[in-house]
């Protein structure tokens, strides 16, 4: 079987999603949606209370980065939205006035996980890997992070090394596209 290839032109358009393309990140969205309200029901079993409701955009920071497959959805999903006017720089590019997502059904693999406990592996001076936790400043105070079992953190790295792996058996290569830099193509 051919390895299927995406074109230049379809690169520079970032309009034309195929459907291949479109249906793996369908897929991507739903299994992340569901381990994150599993995530998020075991952190809240420990006393925490959900914080993240509509207009809350603590966690919406301008200059984040999406890959290739993120930014064909969006372009594919919301095309009026990017020949409108970016949020002013600061905060996410795709906030509206209110602090709500303009591409919320499209939006990316860490705009679905921000706001829940993360874990990840990181290395001191000496090359001792030690696990890292950290939560979103807003709920930091909710519980003790280091009394929480694994089933109350997402692992990004996991996320992060599955959509590279897409990444390069659809594109050729991982890039990282700044989502602002969307608005006006």
């Amino acid at each position: 079987m051919a390895k299927e290839t995406v074109s230049r032109e379809f690169k520079e358009q970032n309009g034309f999603v195929p459907e291949k393309i479109a249906k793996t990140m369908a897929l991507f969205y739903e299994q992340i949606d569901a381990l994150a309200a599993k995530v998020e029901e075991n952190f809240e079993a420990h006393g925490a209370c959900a914080r993240c409701r509509p207009g809350c955009c603590a966690c919406c920071i301008d200059d984040l980065t999406i890959t290739q497959a993120e930014a064909a959805v969006i372009a594919a999903q919301y095309p009026n939205v990017l020949n409108e006017a970016p949020h002013a720089p600061g905060m996410c590019a795709f906030l509206d006035d209110d602090g709500l997502c303009r591409i919320y059904r499209a939006r990316p693999i860490k705009c679905r996980t921000f706001g829940l406990a993360h874990r990840w592996q990181d290395e001191d001076e000496s090359g001792e890997v030690y696990e890292m936790r950290g939560i979103c400043e807003l709920r930091q105070n909710d519980v003790d992070l280091e009394t929480c079992d694994a089933s109350c953190f997402i692992a990004p790295l996991v996320m992060d090394m599955r959509l590279g792996m897409m990444e390069k058996l659809t594109f050729g290569e991982e890039k990282r596209i700044a989502l602002r830099s969307l608005f006006g193509k």
